[in-house]
């Protein structure tokens, strides 16, 4: 079964990009996402390992 087949299929998730696909806004965005959830001891976004 195809990704977009299976995420039709009852994931509301959006595929992820790689960061070599990400703009440089887009960058700064998860690398301050980063820094935040390190900062926080991974309470402020507890997902963002899971890429």
């Amino acid at each position: 079964m195809s990704k977009k087949t299976q995420a039709a299929q009852g994931s509301a998730a959006v595929p992820s990009k790689k960061f070599k696909d990400m703009n440089g806004s887009e960058r700064l965005g998860f690398v301050g996402k980063v820094f935040l959830f390190l900062l926080t001891a991974g309470f402020a976004y507890p997902n963002i390992l899971q890429d």
